[in-house]
């Protein structure tokens, strides 16, 4: 993660240094700040800030000055000799002073060493440390949990997570390969277009990027695509469909789409076949690889009608399973929870597109034609998979609303129950055993037929 400070020129970059320093330094308690301050024998400070700190009955005044560098050069041996003779001169005046050398760019490794082997008082500010400094000024969330929220909107490959600052605000730059960029503010909310135009006028000068990108609208379009896609697959699942029977079906889901946006997406369905006749059908059974087809249909949105069409369950079967068992390294699912196993893939997306996508946690550890170190750990893998299929679907039950219905009515599901036992043995021999069980039902919010609640039932 790098900071991009940026300026209009070289003068207001340094600028803008300062003023983040100031703010930095009264995030810190320090009071006084001043910017452009003339120290002792007529030496020109940066920033200059104090803190009071009482120790025993008297207020002890710690003074700090700031020397700050936002040039692209790092820090060399004679810029540290100059400041290190400022905060001398200001410990003459004040014993208690320290200095900050902030460094956009960093300081030579003989700066640094210098520093390091004379215990000095001034203290090295560059990348790492400032925008450590300035996640506590900002309250940032860490890159990691960054990088996950990205990709849970896009699946571009994310380069580089950059941080950019100017005029007292800060704004997330995500790069991707080629050059192409998001900019968010720090709450990933979208910019206002005349401050996106400003920042981007000048982002160009300090940071590798080139086409900008709006993944919240790139989402947005992916959805309905994947949306208009998925239907159009769930209205073939019954019968052949001519085109401007699917358009009319499509609109009825209020989507407004043309006659050749339609047939352009339908030629992007790789399960679709155009018939003698002009209408569309779905392949052939033989023809088509189902864990594709249904990898295909979850990765994007889906219209909830999907999970109840019989072709859709149907073809969750013994078959789809062994090919999950192939993706996943030929983990051992016992026959005895067969039966189960594929009632939670028929009836939790959730817990489908789990199954059908790569457990890496899983097949890294297994050879693809399903060899593991032992039979303990073939053992544990089915248990990870095993409870991670129970968890997406109680997710899917719990939490996701617009398939309450679904369960409620299509399936008929009365309610699912949650028990947990813990079993803690200590090394002194003693046991401690314990267990609940939660009763979950879906219920309908009076007054709101179509809206699906669940609901924790009270213990008798």
């Amino acid at each position: 993660m790098k900071l991009h400070i940026l300026g209009k020129n070289k003068k207001d970059k340094g600028s803008q240094l300062e003023t983040l320093t100031k703010n930095i330094l009264a995030n810190q308690g320090y009071t006084n700040i001043t910017l452009n301050y003339v120290g002792t024998g007529g030496h020109e400070i940066d920033v200059h800030a104090v803190k009071r700190q009482t120790v025993g009955v008297k207020v002890v005044e710690y003074p700090i000055i700031c020397e700050c560098k936002a040039h692209e050069k790092m820090i060399s041996m004679p810029d540290y000799d100059k400041f290190k003779g400022k905060v001398a001169t200001a410990k003459e005046e004040n014993v208690n002073t320290s200095g900050l050398l902030i460094a956009l760019s960093g300081a030579m490794g003989t700066v640094i060493g210098a520093n390091d082997a004379n215990k000095s008082d001034i203290q090295l500010i560059a990348n790492d440390d400032l925008l450590k400094l300035i996640s506590q000024l900002y309250s940032l969330p860490s890159s990691f949990d960054v990088r996950k929220y990205i990709r849970s909107i896009t699946q571009r490959v994310i380069i580089d997570i950059d941080i950019v600052y100017y005029n007292n605000e800060i704004y997330w730059l995500i790069i991707f390969s080629k050059g192409d960029y998001c900019l968010y503010d720090s709450s990933f909310e979208t910019l206002e277009p005349s401050v996106l135009i400003n920042i981007q006028h000048l982002l160009v000068n300090v940071a590798p990027v080139s086409e900008y990108i709006d993944i919240f609208q790139e989402q947005k379009a992916f959805m309905r695509k994947t949306y208009i896609e998925s239907s159009i697959i769930m209205f073939l699942m019954s019968d052949e469909v001519g085109i401007d029977d699917l358009l009319n079906i499509v609109k009825q889901s209020s989507i407004i789409i043309t006659k050749k946006e339609l047939k352009n997406y339908i030629k992007e369905i790789p399960f679709v076949t155009k018939t003698s006749d002009g209408s569309y059908a779905l392949l052939s059974e033989e023809k088509i690889s189902y864990i594709d087809f249904y990898e295909f249909i979850l990765r994007g949105s889906v219209d909830v009608q999907m999970f109840s069409q019989c072709y859709y369950v149907n073809h969750i079967d013994d078959n789809l399973l062994e090919k999950i068992r192939e993706r996943q390294h030929y983990i051992i699912i016992p026959n005895e929870i067969k039966k189960e196993v594929l009632f939670l893939l028929k009836h939790s997306p959730s817990a489908l597109a789990y199954a059908i996508e790569e457990d890496k946690s899983i097949t890294r550890y297994r050879s693809k034609d399903g060899k593991s170190l032992s039979e303990r750990i073939d053992k544990g893998h089915s248990l990870m998979f095993l409870d991670n299929i129970m968890d997406r679907f109680d997710k899917d039950y719990c939490e996701n609303s617009p398939l309450g219905n679904y369960y409620m009515n299509d399936l008929g599901i009365k309610d699912i129950i949650r028990k947990k036992e813990l079993i803690i043995n200590c090394n002194n021999g003693e046991k401690h055993i314990v267990s609940q069980e939660q009763d979950i039902l879906l219920c309908k919010l009076q007054g709101y037929e179509n809206t699906i609640v669940p609901v924790r039932k009270l213990p008798e």
